[in-house]
């Protein structure tokens, strides 16, 4: 049996597309050598994080929930690592790619602040040829 030298957990902020799942918990592993990566899942995450004052309820439930979830991952299972994801033709968030990643960038900024002992990246997600999802890059902003 050969021993892994990775160790420890990071935490991924993701959608919930299957498309993107394995990209960014390969790259998160890959990156920083950790052997697990939590999943927080949710479709279109990125637009909790900057929300307008009159959003409703239901959404500022599911941000609260992605927030205990991470701190989950960051407290009791010690990740220092966060990676926040977004990704074209996101069908939680129908919004043009520009807009996602000024909501993305919002979104690492906020962790950063919550989080400051934790490296926080920013990574959208983009498929070969902008259509071709069997072959994705996970570009760092």
């Amino acid at each position: 049996m050969t021993q892994s030298t990775a160790s420890g957990f990071a935490t991924g902020i993701n959608c919930m597309d299957g498309r993107v799942q394995l990209p960014l918990v390969n790259h998160m592993m890959s990156t920083y050598n950790v052997s697990f990566v939590d999943q927080i899942t949710e479709a279109g995450p990125v637009r909790y994080f900057n929300m307008p004052e009159d959003a409703t309820q239901t959404d500022r439930d599911i941000f609260t929930n992605m927030l205990a979830r991470i701190d989950i991952s960051v407290h009791h299972h010690g990740s220092k690592v966060i990676n926040v994801t977004a990704h074209p033709d996101c069908a939680g968030n129908v919004v043009e790619d520009d807009k996602q990643k000024i909501q993305l960038l919002e979104a690492k900024a906020y962790l950063k602040e919550k989080y400051p002992t934790c490296t926080v990246e920013a990574v959208w997600i983009w498929p070969a040829n902008g259509e071709d999802w069997s072959n994705v890059t996970c570009i760092t902003l």
